[in-house]
């Protein structure tokens, strides 16, 4: 990798870099573990090792290695039973917290907790250790074929299990995503480490390639900043290796400690979510991972495609379903389609938005999807007389209209009131008699106008009807009355005589401006389900009445009320017996009659679009408003948004529904120096840049040669480490020129470029002479190698060291006080 080039060049320079700070025998590594180490490996002392591995996590050095083994088994065996330990510290790290360090972003910081196992700079440090040395991964997990880092199996559990843990920490699988990922992702890009030997081994008990397994997923089918995918080939195709080991743990339970690892990765179950087994419908979890995938917004159409039965390759970049009805019309675009009204616009008319529709609805395995999931069935339409819904659009440009042109009637479940029974029986045996049955019923019908009014929770009614329609049920076995009576005679050997008859009326009560029908039946045909009934045959009417001159406020408060009573006997003589009913009811479902849109009969014209991006730019609303009725707008959310990085400035793009881009430029970080070629260092953007120590005490130095020749001294010694925040240097920077000042003597200076992982992509100073000016005090470090990801919020480190001594003779005079001085005053880019 660039990155690995630039660095390999400092790697001779590791102990030079740490001579100013103090060396501790190397036995203080090995002493107390058995662990392997090199001769003349470099160790600092422990109150130096944050600092140290803070500067210097990326090189390519056994020093590093060493450093962390042996801050882990210290760390990890904080007891009596080891010489380094102490009894008045509770942790290694509360001992050994008195230096400061450079984290993450070029904040000096303390130690506030242990090192092993953190989050944050020391997950970063370790990662990038990691990568630098890509060996210390397989020596730290004891594979074969690695050198050992001890001779002791004991020790090497513990280091496999503290990899292991941050391979997969079952507590917080995604604890170390945010930088020690990314460096396991580099380390493995060529297929490194994926391979049947993590099979052979065990982490805290997990098998080691599920570990690796958690780490790598967390980067599946994932971007960086400049929409580049995180995972290679053979990465990709190693994780998706165990798809369908991960879906039948998950779905079927078949292995538990995989099931929990899908249940808490996210990005796992989104492996599995996104897999041909689900798509198929595999032990039933169909429906629940295609929810899923609609609600992440992303590759809705791919996943539908994933199903045997559906092969729509239109819909294969299609990321939300939704918006595709949504913003269709209903056209079809197939000249075969006998249903189209007006075949030539369904041909001419239809955007790829409609034909992907239409596609959709033709399929059943996709349709079935579709109207099982609540947010694209919202989108698609719940009834064809949803008039927010696709469906209804295209059954309007699939209706053959009859003479009275654009009118459909909607049914809406709006009528209530009182249904009545009534009932009687007589019954006798003799040669002579009466037997006699009378009954009657009464039944009121109600119908609120505002219940006709669109409903967006029921998606039912219309703001415009022109008509409703109510029915009334009644029993009878003759024709003639709206609520009328059934009787029932019977006879023994013709001896019976016997006669019957039925009483009727009926009313209309409405609120003012509803015209009432007349008592006639309509010419309305019901076609939905009969009620109950008590008699033999059961009839129907219908009344229309006119509501088309009503005001929208008058529709709110208005009333339709029909009053009906029936009434029935029946008498027979000799032997027999007689049985008279009478019953009545509304019909719940009334029917509306309205005008549709001229917007659904002929297409809308959304040709005004605005676009609200997201703060952190990961997904923007597109807004599309119809220039024919200002009321039709639809929002739709994308995640379609790509970034590009050129010179400090990051473009996103997002793509629309009808292929329209956006742009939004932004400078990267957002700093007003990212246009500024020269940037003088102040608190505000750095510290510990710069110090100044005078110091003013004499010191006596008697020579061997008598007190004649004593010197008087004065000395001064000032030393920085400090940063540069991040964010401060701009993507796109070639090479960046610090300016420094060191008074009387320079001891060192140096000064390294991070990125915003904490790997150093450039360094010079006193180190490398081919970096360092001292004539002009300059120190240039090139970075043309870099990508702007690397230097994207990147942060310097300043470390450096500068004395001043004067000397007189006793005889002679008083030395003047001595000032050291040693700090960085600016930087400027070149690009």
């Amino acid at each position: 990798m660039i990155k690995n080039n630039i660095i390999k060049p400092f790697v001779s320079m590791a102990v030079a870099i740490c001579l100013a700070m103090p060396a501790s025998p190397l036995t203080a590594v090995a002493a107390e573990a058995n662990i392997q180490t090199e001769n003349k490996i470099f160790i600092p002392f422990r109150d130096q090792i944050p600092f140290y591995l803070s500067t210097n996590s990326s090189m390519q050095s056994a020093s590093i290695k060493a450093i962390w083994t042996k801050v882990f088994y210290e760390e990890m065996n904080w007891n009596e039973n080891h010489n380094f330990y102490d009894p008045n510290f509770g942790s290694w790290w509360k001992k050994y917290n008195t230096t400061e360090y450079i984290g993450l972003g070029g904040i000096q910081k303390k130690l506030e907790g242990q090192i092993t196992f953190s989050a944050g700079d020391f997950e970063a440090f370790l990662g990038n250790s990691l990568e630098a040395n890509p060996e210390f991964l397989g020596q730290l997990l004891g594979l074969d074929g690695y050198q050992k880092l001890s001779t002791s199996d004991e020790d090497i559990t513990l280091f496999r299990n503290i990899i292991g843990k941050y391979l997969l920490d079952e507590s917080d699988p995604t604890k170390y995503d945010s930088y020690f990922v990314n460096n396991i992702v580099n380390l493995t890009k060529d297929g490194a480490y994926l391979n049947n030997d993590l099979k052979t081994i065990y982490c805290n008990g997990i098998r080691a390639d599920y570990c690796m397994l958690n780490t790598l997923a967390a980067r599946y089918r994932k971007t960086n900043i400049v929409g580049e995918q995180y995972l290679s080939e053979p990465q990709i195709k190693w994780i998706e290796s165990y798809q369908e080991e991960l879906y039948d743990a998950y779905t079927k339970n078949t292995n538990e400690l995989l099931k929990n690892l899908v249940s808490n990765n996210d990005n796992l179950y989104d492996l599995i979510a996104r897999s041909s087994f689900a798509a198929n419908d595999r032990n039933g979890y169909g429906q629940t991972f295609f929810d899923y995938v609609v609600e992440s917004g992303k590759g809705a159409g791919a996943w539908l495609n994933l199903n045997d039965n559906i092969n729509i390759p239109a819909i294969a970049g299609v990321d939300d379903i939704s918006s595709i009805f949504a913003l269709s019309d209903g056209w079809c675009g197939d000249s075969t389609n006998s249903e189209c009204y007006k075949p030539d616009d369904c041909t001419e008319k239809a955007t790829a938005n409609d034909i992907i529709a239409y596609s959709l609805y033709k399929n059943p395995k996709a349709l079935a999807y579709i109207q099982n999931n609540e947010t694209t069935n919202t989108s698609f339409g719940t009834s064809k007389d949803d008039s927010e819904g696709w469906w209804h659009r295209y059954t309007v440009k699939h209706t053959k209209w009859g003479a009275s042109g654009p009118i459909e009637s909607k049914g809406i479940n709006a009528a209530s009131g009182r249904s009545a029974r009534g009932a009687a029986s007589s019954s006798f045996d003799g040669n002579t008699g009466t037997g006699m049955a009378t009954c009657s019923a009464y039944g009121t019908i109600i119908v609120r106008t505002k219940d006709l009014l669109y409903n967006p929770d029921t998606k039912t009614g219309s703001n415009a009807p022109k008509s409703v329609t109510v029915g009334v049920w009644y029993e009878a076995s003759w024709i003639g009355a709206e609520c009328a009576a059934y009787s029932y005679k019977s006879n023994d050997n013709n001896k019976c005589n016997d006669s019957a008859g039925y009483t009727r009326q009926l009313s209309f009560n409405c609120s003012s401006g509803i015209i009432p029908p007349s008592a006639g039946t309509s010419s309305f045909n019901y076609t939905g389900t009969s009620p109950s009934t008590y008699g033999n045959v059961t009839s129907y009417r219908y009344y229309t009445f006119d509501v088309s001159h009503l005001s929208l406020e008058q529709l709110k408060n208005g009333y339709i009320q029909i009053n009906t009573a029936a009434g029935n006997y029946c008498y027979a003589t000799d032997y027999g017996f007689c049985v008279a009913y009478a019953s009545c009811g509304a019909m719940p479902t009334v029917y509306i009659t309205c005008p549709v849109p001229d917007c659904d009969i002929n297409g809308h014209a959304y040709d005004e679009r605005s676009i609200s991006w997201a703060p952190d730019f990961s997904y923007a609303d597109i807004t599309y408003s119809c220039t024919k009725d200002k009321e039709h707008v639809k929002t739709i959310r994308t995640k379609n948004i790509t970034a590009s990085t050129s010179a400090g400035i990051i473009t996103y793009k997002a793509l629309g529904k009808y292929n329209e881009s956006y742009t939004k430029v932004v400078s990267a970080g957002g700093l007003e120096n990212a246009v500024t070629s020269n940037v003088t260092l102040t608190n505000d953007i750095a510290t510990d840049y710069y110090k100044s120590i005078t110091n003013t005490q004499i010191i006596d130095e008697h020579q061997s040669s008598g007190y004649l020749n004593t010197l008087l001294i004065t000395q001064a010694a000032s030393t920085i480490k400090g940063s540069v925040k991040a964010g401060v240097i701009p993507v796109g920077v070639q090479k960046i020129t610090f300016n420094y000042v060191a008074s009387e003597k320079l001891e060192e200076i140096i000064v390294s470029v991070l990125s915003p992982s904490g790997q150093v992509i450039g360094r010079g100073g006193s180190i490398m002479s081919d970096t360092i000016d001292r004539k002009n005090n300059t120190i240039t470090v090139v970075l043309y190698a870099n990508s702007d990801i690397d230097l994207y919020n990147s942060y310097v480190t300043i470390s450096g060291k500068a004395t001043t001594k004067h000397v007189v003779s006793a005889t002679t005079g008083i030395p003047s006080p001595s000032t050291a001085v040693i700090g960085v005053t600016s930087m400027k880019y070149t690009y």
